[in-house]
């Protein structure tokens, strides 16, 4: 079975019984002894997640700060959001794994977030009994 790296980078596989195998990201003949450690570190057998590939690496990125935003919003930490609302990027940069930017954060952020931050619905005139 052929199994593809998660990125453009070869994903070298090492077992504790000594035996090693690089998988390359166009595709490598994987032997049974590697393939659940293959898929463990994100390889995927070719054809399987052909659907991944259509997107670009900009794309990819900006749905692993989208993600990355998700987790901070499922968390319970107070710190992981600004005064203004948004997400703290230390915060976010740390749930990543990487440095996103400024720029990353704010459109991620902005998919997440509804334009108008109102209550969504219809306005409500309380001063009518």
């Amino acid at each position: 079975m052929k199994f593809k790296a998660p990125g453009n980078e070869p994903e070298m596989i090492s077992l504790t019984s000594g035996h090693t195998i690089v998988i390359e990201p166009g595709g490598t003949t994987v032997p049974p002894r590697f393939r659940k450690e293959a898929v463990a570190r994100g390889c995927m057998p070719v054809g399987v997640g052909a659907e991944d590939d259509v997107l670009t690496e900009e794309e990819k990125r900006g749905q692993l700060v989208i993600d990355g935003i998700n987790k901070l919003l499922d968390s319970d930490d107070p710190a992981a959001f600004n005064g203004d609302g948004k997400p703290n990027l230390r915060k976010l940069n740390a749930v990543l794994g990487f440095n996103a930017s400024r720029e990353e954060l704010d459109a991620a952020w902005a998919k997440i977030t509804p334009a108008d931050s109102d209550s969504g619905g219809e306005d409500i005139d309380l001063s009518q009994p």
